[in-house]
């Protein structure tokens, strides 16, 4: 009984974890504009690309064991470590361009 509430809160932290991951990136997409708009679709592109991708691996080499788990986690952490590092570039690059060189330092 134990080691199905275990497995059903491992579930339960990775779906959290990538839902959230997915949604920021899905934000960040839809309200930034030009180039922030495209590098914070990279990770939704490189999520569609590694699902494909994955999929035809286990079609085609039916003995594999089951990661899915592990892979959506590490996709779902490596996503917020990436657009944490756009947001922290995105509000330092608008605080810099509203700063003018007229002022003295």
């Amino acid at each position: 009984m134990s080691t199905i509430f275990a497995n059903m809160a491992v579930a339960g932290i990775i779906v959290f974890s990538t839902v959230s991951a997915g949604r920021m990136a899905y934000l960040c997409a839809l309200r930034w504009q030009h180039l922030w708009r495209l590098l914070a679709s990279l990770p939704l592109m490189a999520l569609a690309a590694w699902l494909g991708l994955t999929a035809l691996q286990y079609r085609q080499f039916t003995g594999l064991p089951s990661l899915w788990s592990v892979e959506l986690y590490a996709w779902a952490m490596a996503s917020a470590v990436y657009l944490g590092g756009l947001l922290c570039a995105k509000a330092f690059l608008a605080r810099t361009s509203t700063e003018t060189s007229d002022e003295p330092c």
